[in-house]
């Protein structure tokens, strides 16, 4: 029992430090901005893309996780002028989590602050500005209610539609739609980005107007700059040196005793 205004339990316990740990890493931390996004894979076909975008209507690119398609591309379309004259870029993600955070990156990558020329909009939550957002983060069900409201996507000069390998419905209806508005507007890019999509599909799927692939960018590992969370599954804590801690053998301790049963009890 712990008496308010006494030392609290477990304060004294020396804990793991996450700076000492190996598991998380971003080795480009101390370099500037500008310097890390051209140390990304998708940096070497920075051209490549925005030339196809030039000439094909339909781009779909395939690159490894963690090699820069959802933060540097949007970026990249930014920086080439297709946000120019009120238009927007729009990146579509299918979990809400996930256009938080990319906005959040790209926001600080651009310099400016969340919300304004880099924003997302998602269910319950809008940090974009209707007149000065330029590079915008969504899901693909608030991509569809925008459809409702103004079926070609005026606005819109490019639409990014990423992480499509995960065929949800909502994201299945935005591709399809997408196509249909393709054929009313000319001037619209639709982009399709994934780590593992049948680029083949896709691109046969819009072949009726004009699409292309592009080879993925070669990574040597994941470039994330987020922290990485690495657990064990009981059999590993174990046997794994790295799971001695005091806090991770109560754990533990823990889930033993919840397999645990008499004989004769059931649950």
């Amino acid at each position: 029992m712990w008496k308010p205004g006494t030392k609290a339990p477990g304060l004294n316990v020396e804990r793991v430090s996450d700076e000492k740990s190996d598991l998380v890493v971003n080795k480009l931390k101390h370099l500037p901005l500008t310097t890390q996004r051209q140390r990304l894979p998708i940096y070497t076909n920075r051209l490549h893309i925005l030339y196809l975008l030039e000439h094909y209507r339909t781009v779909v690119i395939v690159g490894e996780t963690g090699c820069g398609k959802s933060t540097q591309i949007p970026q990249y379309l930014f920086e080439a002028g297709w946000a120019d004259g009120g238009r927007v870029v729009a990146c579509t993600q299918p979990r809400r989590v996930a256009a938080q955070t990319l906005a959040a990156r790209v926001a600080e990558e651009m310099g400016v602050d969340l919300g304004k020329e880099c924003g997302y909009t998602i269910r319950f939550d809008n940090k974009a500005d209707a007149e000065r957002t330029r590079v915008k983060f969504l899901t693909d069900g608030i991509l569809l209610r925008e459809m409702m409201g103004d079926p070609l996507l005026s606005r819109y000069s490019v639409i990014m539609v990423d992480e499509a390998h995960e065929r949800s419905i909502y994201t299945d209806v935005v591709v399809g739609l997408l196509k249909k508005i393709q054929r009313r507007r000319k001037d619209l890019r639709v982009i399709v980005s994934s780590a593992t999509l049948n680029a083949e599909a896709f691109k046969n799927f819009f072949l009726g107007g004009s699409a292309m692939c592009v080879p993925p960018p070669m990574s040597a590992g994941r470039q994330a700059t987020g922290p990485i969370l690495v657990t064990f599954s009981p059999g590993e804590q174990a046997t794994n040196p790295m799971c001695n801690h005091p806090f991770r053998r109560a754990r533990l301790d823990a889930w033993q005793s919840c397999l645990w049963k008499p004989d004769g009890y059931t649950r």
